[in-house]
């Protein structure tokens, strides 16, 4: 959001008052090809760090009353926490 900024003076007193407005978004062409990748919220996963990455595969999620099992593998690296990845997608 873009920050505007206004000051009203009155008798010595001074307000500032401030607006938000949305930032104009980039032209479709560019902001469409981004894709968030992360793994989705499970329970009895396999997770295990080694040399500075978290590697994360399997589990179950349930939706509702069902229960989902996972055999997808999902990788971090630990030094810089910037972006997930998707080594194996759920089958």
């Amino acid at each position: 959001m873009a920050v505007t900024t206004s000051t009203i003076s009155c008798n010595s007193l001074a307000a500032f008052v401030v607006a938000l407005s949305p930032l104009p978004l980039p032209s479709p062409p560019y902001w469409h090809h981004f894709e968030v990748v992360k793994p989705c919220g499970r329970i009895n996963s396999c997770v295990v760090v080694g040399k500075d990455t978290l590697y994360i595969y399997g589990g179950m999620m349930e939706v509702r009353d069902q229960e989902i099992t996972l055999d997808d593998l999902y990788t971090l690296n630990l030094s810089k926490l910037d972006e997930w990845k998707c080594v194996i997608r759920v089958c």
